[in-house]
Formats: C-alpha cells, structure tokens, sequence
C-alpha cells in the first residue's frame, strides 16, 4: 500500500510539472504571439508607406513627358522635330537603360547573357532613334548598323547562354521588370497606334494642325514609355547588383529544374527561392 501510494505521489507531482511546464510554455507563445502582432502593423505600415512614395516618385518622374512637349510646342514654338527637347530625351533615357544592362552584364555572371540581349535591344533601339543622322547617308541607311549591332549582341549572349532561362525567369518574377515591359509596349505598340496620322486627320479636318497633334502625341508617348523604361531598368538593375544571394537563388532554381518539382521539398525550395528573389526587387 505504502509503494502504490509513493508512486501516485510521484505520478500526480510528475504531471503536475508538466502542466506547470505547458502553462509556461504556452504563456511565452502568447508572449511571442502578441510582440509579432504588435510588430506586423508597423512593418506593413513601412511597406504602404514606400509603396506610397514611390507612387509619387513615378508619378513626378512621368511628368517629364508632357513638361518637354510643352516646352518644345509652346515655349520654344518649334514643335516636336528631330532636334528637340523631346527627342534629345528620348535618346538619354534610352542610352541610361542600355548602360544599365551592360553594367549588369559585367557585374553579376548570373545576368549576364540576359543583361547582354536587353541592352543590346535598347542600342539597337537608339539606333533607330538616329535615323535622321543615319539618313545623311541615304534613306533608311540606319537599318544596316542596327542589324550588325543586334547579330554581335546575339552571338555575345550566345557564349553565355547557361544563365539566360534562368535570368529570364527571374525577370519575369521582378516586380521592376514590369515596368519595363510596359514602357516596351507603349513606345513599340501604343504610342504607334495611338499616333497614327490616319486617325489624327479623321479627327482634325485641317493637315496642317493635324500633322502637329500626331506628332506631339505620338513622341509624348514615346517619350513616356522611355521613361517607364529607364524607371523599371535601374531598379531591377540595381537590386540585382545589391543583392549576395543570387548565386543560390540560381542553383535552387536549377535542382528544382532537374527535379521536376515533384515532391513537396522541392515546392518548399521553390518557394523559398521565390521569396528571396522578390526580396531582392
């Protein structure tokens, strides 16, 4: 009797550690649970706030468009034509998103045959961009050098090609890439149709006024995808160039390639590596 009776002693003090215990542990997740939430708003309060300031900061950037077809037009009175404001902008702003690239290109390998391939496409962008200096030599001469530009642009890419799909896919995953593909289709599509003279002279009944308003419309959107353009490069650029994780980010992203992703550690990984990567945008 006197064992049975030491042994429920020893049972009911045994569990009664382990409820103290559990009441302990549970009091400091709560603890744990309440600091985060308490840290959550203010975190996320920091991302509105950045979101909000680079709203802003896009929003002023993109009035650089219509401030210099109003100088052209009304200030200076020339309108837009080869050598004005506008295009003296476009040029820039097109010549900064191509050396931006090319820096990427030299400073991280992983980009490199990609970085290679998008600025060689914005140099031979530039080019066309001087048609009117190429055309001094006959009409349409612009198109030769574009294409030599482009085919050794090409081949350049083609020695790195191992890093290309992977660079790629991380582009279209950046958050910055997308603006440069939006300034893309409003300087190549938008701004081209939008700009046509067939729809100007419908419109305006007069040639002359006619001419002026598709002009000043068409270089105004060129002008404004040049902007989203140079504005998208120099952050997906410069988070790349920041960021010390790419190498592993590449190499998961290359065993989950291999792996077919079908299991759930190589979908953790996936994910992981999708996480890091959007941290670094």
């Amino acid at each position: 009797m006197a064992a049975n009776s030491s042994r429920q002693n020893e049972t009911g003090a045994w569990h009664g550690r382990r409820l103290t215990n559990a009441f302990f542990t549970e009091g400091m997740h709560n603890d744990a649970d309440n600091t985060t939430s308490r840290a959550m708003p203010k975190a996320e309060i920091r991302e509105i706030l950045k979101a909000f300031g680079n709203f802003i900061f896009l929003s002023l950037f993109l009035l650089i468009s219509p401030a210099l077809v109003y100088l052209d037009s009304v200030v200076l009175g020339y309108g837009i034509r080869e050598h004005s404001f506008t295009e003296y902008a476009q040029e820039i702003f097109l010549f900064v998103a191509a050396i931006a690239f090319f820096l990427l290109a030299c400073r991280n390998k992983d980009f490199r045959g990609f970085a290679i391939l998008v600025g060689g496409f914005f140099g031979a962008m530039l080019i066309r961009e001087f048609d009117a200096l190429f055309d001094r030599v006959w009409h349409g001469f612009w198109v030769y050098p574009a294409v030599a530009w482009s085919l050794g642009m090409v081949l350049l890419a083609a020695r790195y090609r191992q890093s290309l799909l992977p660079a790629m896919a991380s582009a279209t995953r950046s958050h910055a890439f997308v603006f440069v593909m939006i300034g893309l289709a409003t300087v190549l599509a938008y701004s081209r149709v939008f700009g046509t003279g067939s729809l100007w002279r419908a419109v305006i009944a007069e040639p002359d006024i006619a001419r002026a308003v598709k002009d000043t419309v068409q270089e105004g959107l060129e002008l404004m995808g040049y902007l989203l353009i140079v504005y998208g490069s120099i952050r997906f650029v410069g988070a790349r160039l920041r960021s010390a994780q790419a190498p592993r980010i590449f190499a998961i992203d290359r065993k989950i390639a291999l792996a077919g992703a079908v299991n759930c550690d190589v979908e953790a990984a996936s994910d992981a590596a999708i996480l890091r990567q959007r941290k670094t945008n």
